[in-house]
């Protein structure tokens, strides 16, 4: 068996931003993430047992999900942890969908999630530059942007749409 264990077997949290300390460093070489009912984070390098994940920040029960692999051998686990902050998807009005995004922290791609009525992006590192920009390819529910190019670091991603302008943060690592 190979635990996860969210901020140390804490029943719940007020925060998005959880540590997670994944045991199996030792017989896996790589790992991912995912937020339950999300996508699959990329697959990192598994050198060390803790790593910081930001959970779906939806009211009540966040599953967080771990896949080892070692070769043609996979292991998953799970676990759950309270979340009782503010939270973090945002209802925009339109048509009653809440834009979603993750996984954040990002690795590679960043997936969007309910963002028809967006028709372009732009992203800005901490100092103010923009780094990233384009537009969404038709109206579509979901889009993705390639982060690979990115440092680590915090991002603000900016979505436009005729009406309004959207504006969240991310992490890349």
């Amino acid at each position: 068996i190979y635990p996860i264990i969210i901020n140390l077997e804490a029943i719940s949290t007020d925060s998005v931003n959880v540590e997670i300390y994944a045991h199996g460093k030792d017989d896996f070489d790589e790992i991912r993430f995912k937020n339950d009912g999300g996508s699959w984070s990329d697959w990192m390098t598994f050198n060390e047992n803790e790593f910081n994940w930001t959970i779906a920040g939806t009211s009540g029960e966040n599953t967080v999900i771990a896949e080892m692999k070692n070769g043609s051998i996979t292991k998953s686990s799970q676990d759950e942890i309270e979340y009782n902050g503010v939270s973090t998807s945002i209802n925009d009005g339109f048509d009653g969908l809440e834009l979603e995004f993750f996984p954040n922290p990002a690795v590679n791609i960043l997936y969007l999630y309910n963002v028809e009525k967006y028709t372009s992006y732009r992203v800005y590192n901490i100092q103010g530059q923009e780094v990233v920009n384009g537009n969404f390819a038709g109206r579509s529910a979901s889009q993705e942007i390639n982060v690979e190019h990115l440092n680590k670091g915090q991002f603000l991603l900016i979505l436009q749409s005729a009406a309004s302008t959207t504006q969240e943060l991310f992490l890349k690592m």
